[in-house]
């Protein structure tokens, strides 16, 4: 009924923090925000912005890609390697007017770690060595209902992933030991039809998650009940330590046509190949057939 700065506004204001309700009234509109993420390692960094303006009504986003948006908290993905200014104008009417700028704000830059959010229906696949996870809700917030997402960590050559979960708090299941409401799995292997390692929720975090195998798959459903503030998880890829032990099988050894199929078997995961067939030809592919 009142506006912002209108006596009645702030005489209500002020009355509630006099019994310990909210904060006293600040005058005058500031301009101020934050975001979940603001630093990727490769396009696209999906960021929500938390708008924490004073005594404004209307809003005017610039992400300094080109696009602009009037939500209060707008959620808005950055395409293209860079660093982005983004500014906030925030109008409060007779209160006043205010601007803020926060220079290179966005980076996303190759050379950053990788932070990736598992929102709903996404099933991406991330090929760097090292890097963060969070739920659909980020840093900050909580996942939402009736999600699920699936990422599969697959760095080149790797050996073996570790995972490690600096927090975990997903809805209690039945009995406190069941995960069958909210549920986090973890597959040794690059889907969710490989071994399954397990299966996680409430604040039952798990110790370190290492894979026998050079990728390893994560999975994340909820449903549309309870919503907690998720998951925190880092991965590290590990390189094999020491050279290859040669070995390899064939199709068949006695054939009416000649052609027979190779198959590498050698321990370590090496990267690159020499094969000698023994009647003047070579190769350089894994599995070859000659």
């Amino acid at each position: 009924m009142y506006g912002a700065c209108s006596p009645q506004h702030i005489s209500t204001v002020n009355a509630w923090h006099a019994v310990g309700v909210g904060a006293a009234y600040t005058p005058g509109v500031a301009a101020d925000f934050s975001a979940d993420l603001t630093q990727a390692c490769s396009p696209t960094l999906r960021t929500t912005f938390i708008n924490n303006s004073n005594n404004a009504t209307n809003f005017t986003w610039d992400f300094g890609d080109g696009s602009f948006s009037t939500l209060r908290e707008p959620v808005h993905n950055y395409i293209a390697y860079g660093q982005f200014d983004v500014s906030l104008i925030a109008d409060g009417g007779a209160c006043g007017i205010d601007t803020i700028l926060k220079t290179a704000y966005i980076d996303v830059d190759s050379a950053n770690a990788c932070v990736v959010i598992l929102n709903n229906n996404r099933n991406s696949v991330e090929t760097e060595c090292s890097g963060k996870i969070f739920d659909s809700g980020g840093a900050n917030g909580d996942y939402g209902p009736n999600e699920s997402g699936i990422i599969t960590i697959t760095p080149s050559n790797a050996a073996s992933i570790t995972l490690t979960f600096p927090f975990l708090d997903i809805e209690r299941g039945t009995g406190g030991t069941l995960c069958d409401y909210d549920v986090l799995r973890i597959f040794d292997g690059p889907s969710i039809t490989s071994p399954l390692l397990g299966e996680y929720c409430n604040n039952n975090r798990p110790a370190t998650i290492t894979s026998t195998r050079g990728s390893i798959t994560i999975q994340f459903e909820s449903d549309g009940g309870v919503q907690e503030a998720g998951f925190e998880i880092d991965w590290q890829c590990n390189y094999p330590s020491t050279s290859p032990t040669t070995d390899f099988t064939l199709s068949e050894t006695s054939t009416c046509d000649g052609e027979i199929s190779f198959e590498d078997i050698s321990t370590q995961l090496p990267s690159n190949w020499f094969w000698d067939f023994g009647d003047g030809n070579t190769s350089t592919a894994a599995n070859p057939t000659h």
